[in-house]
């Protein structure tokens, strides 16, 4: 077998990581914005980045301030669960999501095969829509997505339609504890990666390291499947059967990265 053309590959890969790395590209290198806002209005942040900031004002601020940060200083205690009533906008730029911003909440810092000690404090629901949560959409490579808990959406937590992006350290379908599942409906397929035209010689390009949980929801969670919804910009498949391996991601094989580790589950 020739291995070459696969080390080849990989190299590349690896070359264009460290590109958008050192160029400030990627894990941010522009401007920060905190939420500091678990409402849904738009403020005068959505221009300016200061002031009273929601998650919707922080993403329309970052998609015209390509490599910004957007961390969280929400005040009160415990858990803050951020509930949009309108679909968020697809994110077209570079930026880091950093939930473990918000005081009180840390990573994970135990290895493999120990209990999961991190503390998850900003949660994104979808309860009040039927349509899909995060898009990395195309102009968003090299986005990081970490320290959330997205659950009830209806159809994808976060869709990914760029390369070079990492997703670490979230709680995805999942309470804030990430034990009890929480889906939209029973076909939410959690991670979605839209790549309809990568080859095999371009893999792989987003490293994955959250936690996918399939554990079934009360049925008075659940959202019929058969009511109309809006969608996001990404196309729609039919979603995969429940599995223990990362067949929800069938497109693009994820690299496990440092950072936490992937346990896409059934409960």
């Amino acid at each position: 077998m020739n291995l070459f053309p696969r080390a080849l590959a990989r190299a590349s890969a690896l070359l264009a990581t460290l590109l958008l790395f050192f160029s400030g590209t990627a894990f941010g290198g522009g401007p920060t914005i905190t939420v500091n806002d678990a409402g849904d209005t738009t403020n005068p942040c959505a221009t300016t980045g200061a002031g009273t900031c929601t998650l919707r004002d922080a993403l329309t601020y970052a998609n015209a301030h390509a490599g910004s940060t957007i961390a969280f200083d929400i005040a009160g205690g415990g858990v803050q669960t951020i509930t949009p009533q309108t679909i968020y906008p697809a994110i077209t730029a570079p930026v880091t999501i950093d939930g473990f911003t918000q005081p009180g909440s840390s990573a994970n810092t135990n290895g493999p095969g120990l209990p999961d000690n991190s503390v998850h404090l900003i949660e994104v629901s979808g309860a009040a829509l039927m349509t899909d949560g995060l898009v990395l959409g195309a102009g968003s490579d090299g986005s990081v997505i970490r320290g959330l808990v997205l659950n009830h959406w209806y159809s994808r937590d976060i869709t990914l339609s760029s390369d070079f992006n990492t997703i670490a350290g979230n709680f995805v379908g999942t309470d804030p504890t990430g034990t009890t599942g929480q889906p939209g409906n029973p076909s939410n397929v959690g991670i979605f990666v839209f790549a309809p035209t990568a080859s095999a010689a371009r893999r792989p390009r987003t490293a994955i390291s959250s936690r996918v949980t399939r554990a079934p929801a009360s049925p008075s969670t659940l959202r019929p499947a058969s009511r109309s919804r809006a969608t996001s910009s990404a196309p729609t498949r039919a979603a995969p059967s429940p599995s223990p391996t990362a067949s929800a991601l069938p497109r693009r094989p994820a690299a496990i990265s440092s950072e936490g580790r992937r346990a896409a589950r059934a409960t």
